[in-house]
């Protein structure tokens, strides 16, 4: 019964998640000519529904071409996006629940377990009800736009219609409208129901399996091995983070989508210099970007097309958000993580030689540039640095930008023509120009780290060296340097994996000052001219991911908690 339970359940989510890759609601269209000389394609498809996105297409006038057709990529209804986007989310929502329910139903805890499926059949019938309110909101509206009226999944013409207003003598067709089921939407009611049956199956999980095979397919290793896993800490651990930080990352995006919006007005600015324009162009401009629509509906559209790993184009020049993404990580990666590395390095036995010698000089020292650097404001240290080793200075480095300009290459073709020498000249070219460009904004960005993390390192190794087992271990004869770096540097790397877990989550995230003051191509500095500019899709794409990575990087950070002291509860 056990076996039957978990089988029903995985095979209905299956199914269910098989539609989101099939159609399961397609509606054709037939466009019927009044006139003879008008020809067009009959009964052709017009939209596509899947289990959590819509393929929305509209019929157009091609003017280069003279005829009517089927446009595609156009932008979806904001209605149709939140049920979409809603659909997307009940699913995920009852694949975690469900999850969570047989690990509590494992482990004994019959409570929690029928509070997480019955939350999950929630969802799921939730889910299936949006979906039907989708396919029947897609047909509403498309037959409202082509003048339709609707008859169950049928909407005949109540008045012609023309895709050419600007000819003088234009074509009018009537448009037909049909709505089909295809076999993939019963798929997702059975698999729905499936998945329901799977979750209510009176089974008792506590009670030992019956039957010769059943006990042998329990016992086996596989088997063995995923119900250990299952009932661990940290997987109930797991589950339970991931149900909390999904309504999270909703709620910081939806808090900075709205403060995002009341920046200011972005058509003004792109606007602003330009000769003869005219409050059509500015009320154009305003609705191909989208601006035109009230807040909610622009955030759930960005939000519907940001699952589906697209973020927009940008307002300046209209490039892709996910390109200029793609392009800034690593300059701004590069710079954060020598810094970083470097700061470690110095930090970590600076700040154990300072606690071993508690009020010496060599403590002094430490504390003293400890206290320069977290006194110093960066920007003042990297003023310093450009003054005295670059411009009015000595001269030696480069103050701004990542490379060269001309920026030298490598040649990848001589590396294929067999050309080693010319490839690692190049290459070595090219690595020597970025260590140049790195070495004033890298020291910046190094000394304000070492500053936190030598306090950091000085203050818990104080604590621990004060410990009882401490001075239990120096009653033993262990030599001082057994004590530091075996019994001691374990806990003190809590606090250290703390900061470490918190700079991968935040890394992409760049130094904006630093950036900015160097001039420094990367996402930080990227991210301040985006504000300044009011460019509303780069400010949320980098915002999503950097929020995305902050969450999981605390999640991560907690796991290694457990990992570096046991103690630890989660």
């Amino acid at each position: 019964m056990k076996a039957i339970a978990i089988g029903l359940k995985v095979l209905g989510f299956v199914l269910i998640f098989t539609t989101a890759f099939v159609p399961i609601y397609k509606i054709y269209y037939d466009a019927t000519p009044l006139s003879e000389h008008d020809k067009y394609t009959q009964d052709s498809l017009l939209i596509r529904i899947f289990g959590s996105r819509v393929e929305y297409n509209t019929i157009g006038y091609d003017y280069n071409n003279n005829v009517t057709k089927v446009y595609t990529e156009l932008q979806i209804p904001s209605n149709i996006v939140i049920l979409s986007a809603s659909l997307w989310f009940l699913l995920f929502f009852s694949v975690l629940a469900a999850a969570l329910g047989q690990v509590f139903q494992s482990g004994g805890v019959k409570k929690r377990g029928n509070m997480a499926d019955i939350m999950a059949a929630l969802f799921l019938l939730v889910s299936l009800i949006v979906l039907i309110i989708a396919i029947n909101r897609t047909l509403n509206f498309t037959a409202n736009e082509y003048k339709t009226l609707l008859s169950g999944q049928t909407a005949t013409p109540s008045a012609a219609v023309t895709f050419n207003p600007n000819d003088s003598n234009p074509s009018y067709f009537l448009i037909t409208l049909r709505g089909q089921m295809t076999f993939m939407f019963y798929v997702y009611i059975i698999g729905v129901l499936l998945a329901l049956t799977g979750l209510f199956l009176p089974v008792d999980w506590t009670k030992p399996v019956e039957g010769t095979f059943s006990r042998k397919f329990s016992n086996s290793k596989p088997v063995s091995f995923i119900k250990q896993l299952a009932t661990m800490r940290l997987t109930i651990y797991i589950l339970r983070r991931l149900l909390t930080l999904i309504p999270l990352f909703i709620a910081i995006m939806v808090m900075t989508f709205v403060m995002v919006s009341g920046l200011g007005d972005p058509v003004a600015l792109l606007l602003l210099g330009k000769i003869n324009v005219t409050e059509e162009d500015k009320i154009n401009l305003t609705r191909s970007l989208g601006l035109d629509q009230p807040v909610y509906a622009r955030f759930v559209i960005w939000f519907y097309n940001f699952l589906h790993g697209n973020m927009g184009e940008s307002y300046r020049g209209g490039r892709s958000i996910n390109t200029m993404i793609g392009e800034l990580v690593w300059e701004t990666l590069k710079l954060q993580l020598a810094s970083f590395v470097l700061a470690l390095l110095i930090a970590i036995p600076l700040g154990v030689v300072a606690a071993k010698n508690q009020n010496t000089w060599i403590d002094s020292t430490a504390s003293t540039i400890a206290l320069l650097g977290l006194s110093m404001p960066i920007f003042v240290f990297g003023l310093m640095l450009i003054y005295i080793f670059s411009g009015y200075g000595l001269g030696w480095l480069p103050a701004a930008k990542a490379h060269s300009i001309p920026t030298p290459m490598v040649d990848w073709s001589a590396l294929r023509a067999g050309d080693w020498g010319t490839w690692w000249s190049s290459l070595m070219t090219r690595t020597g120009d970025s260590i140049i460009h790195m070495i004033l904004p890298t020291t910046a960005l190094t000394f304000a780290s070492l500053a936190t993390y030598t306090r950091l390192v000085r203050t818990t190794m104080l604590e621990v060296l004060r410990q009882d087992y401490i001075l239990a271990a120096r009653a033993n004869g262990l030599s001082e340097r057994v004590i530091t770096w075996k019994h001691a540097w374990r806990n003190v790397l809590i606090p250290v994996v703390t900061y470490v877990g918190l700079f991968l989550a935040s890394a992409l995230a760049g130094a904006p000052i630093t950036e900015t003051l160097f001039t420094w191509p990367g996402l930080g500095y990227r991210y301040v001219v985006a504000v300044g500019l009011l460019d509303f899709p780069m400010i949320l794409g980098t915002t999503a991911i950097l929020t995305i990575l902050i969450l999981l990087g605390n999640l991560v950070t907690d796991i290694f908690y457990v990992a570096v002291d046991p103690r630890i509860e989660l």
